[in-house]
């Protein structure tokens, strides 16, 4: 099985239309909401209501069966877990915040696309929940050009045809991991800075001012023939 999963696109159905096309072997779509059109333009989307979205006639929520479990599609994160476990959701996808995510609580899965464009994290993203016969797993994807960007371990196979919990990063070691990065991306551009200022004093230094050199005593002077 293959979910194509995004939220948050604001209007813009061109990239809806794009990741339709490029996914021609895409099961299931899904949308968290925030989509600002009729839910009919976005067909074979399945999509519910985002606190944009205040206008359009669509459902609030969608709980989907799955080979590793329910999966809950909602636009916010605001489902108690007694209603999560009352319904046997193992995956719980949201949009809202404009920031991918993926992170286990309480043994559900909780996940987020971000957003297609107005990210509040690095890139505009999408995601896409795949599981063959052994794992499911969660990959995140940028938007403008489809560059893999990182990916999630969810369930594993029991060797009987059902899904169990696999390890998978926590929220809080995502955050010490993406301070980490930004951290050392801040420090590879402060130090391309300096190397750049380093070369630019470098080529000042060796740039020669022709004004000021004295005549070399061994080359004949040449005089400028005026003209009558």
């Amino acid at each position: 099985m293959k979910i194509l999963i995004v939220s948050d696109s604001h209007g813009h159905n061109e990239i809806i239309d794009d990741l339709i096309r490029d996914n021609k072997d895409v099961d299931i779509f899904l949308h968290a909401g925030d989509s600002e059109v009729p839910s009919y333009t976005l067909y074979p989307f399945r999509v519910v209501r985002g606190n944009c979205d205040y206008t359009f006639d669509m459902p609030i929520e969608f709980i989907i069966p799955s080979p590793f479990g329910n999966i809950l599609l909602r636009h916010k994160d605001d489902r108690p877990v007694s209603y999560l476990k009352e319904h046997d959701i193992k995956i719980y996808i949201h949009g809202h915040t404009h920031v991918k995510e993926c992170y286990k609580k309480n043994g559900i899965c909780y996940i987020n696309p971000g957003s297609l464009v107005y990210p509040r994290d690095k890139d505009s993203s999408y995601a896409v929940l795949k599981s063959d016969e052994k794992n499911c797993y969660l990959a995140f994807y940028r938007v403008e050009d489809k560059k893999f960007l990182k990916a999630y371990k969810i369930y594993v196979s029991d060797g009987n045809g059902h899904f169990i919990d696999a390890p998978t990063v926590k929220k809080t070691e995502m955050e010490e991991m993406y301070e980490s990065l930004k951290e050392l991306h801040f420090n590879a551009l402060k130090e391309q800075e300096r190397v750049e200022q380093e070369n630019i004093k470098q080529e000042e230094k060796d740039e020669i001012d022709l004004s000021t050199l004295e005549p070399d005593p061994l080359t004949p002077f040449i005089k400028e023939e005026k003209e009558e």
